[in-house]
């Protein structure tokens, strides 16, 4: 099982649509390429390494917005395929799934943004390789 080196874990953000907020994922990758999936509790994939080049830092967004019905829309516009519509009051939770395949390490940061104030650091977290078939699931559910 991978070591994990914990600075900061919130396991549960509350995401406010109509405050132009939204969640900036960041993954560090110590190693060849990282190997990982973001799926939501619907089990739709929300994105995956396939959805970036080979760099050693990658960054992705969590946004939401409220649409005219009042419903609100997330989406990441990394990966334009994927789309969910709640309503105020839902959760969703979503699982990043982290494989140690060619990577040796990886950094997960989780920050919540809104504008005019300071982003809010929910997961920072250093994951370390014991074994090749290490697989690590970092759940985060989100309120709306």
């Amino acid at each position: 099982m991978a070591t994990e080196t914990t600075r900061t874990d919130v396991r549960t953000v509350n995401l406010v649509a109509a405050g132009n907020q939204f969640l900036e994922y960041r993954l560090k990758v110590s190693g060849a390429r990282a190997n990982f999936a973001l799926v939501d509790d619907d089990g739709t994939s929300v994105l995956t390494h396939m959805n970036f080049g080979t760099g050693n830092e990658l960054v992705w967004q969590l946004q939401s917005a409220v649409n005219p019905n009042g419903t609100i829309a997330l989406s990441t516009p990394q990966n334009p395929a994927y789309s969910r519509t709640g309503s105020p009051g839902d959760a969703t939770l979503y699982d990043l799934a982290l494989l140690f395949v060619t990577a040796v390490g990886y950094t997960l940061t989780v920050r919540l943004n809104a504008a005019g104030a300071p982003p809010q650091t929910f997961t920072d977290i250093d994951f370390m390789m014991e074994h090749s078939t290490d697989i690590v699931d970092q759940p985060l559910s989100v309120n709306l």
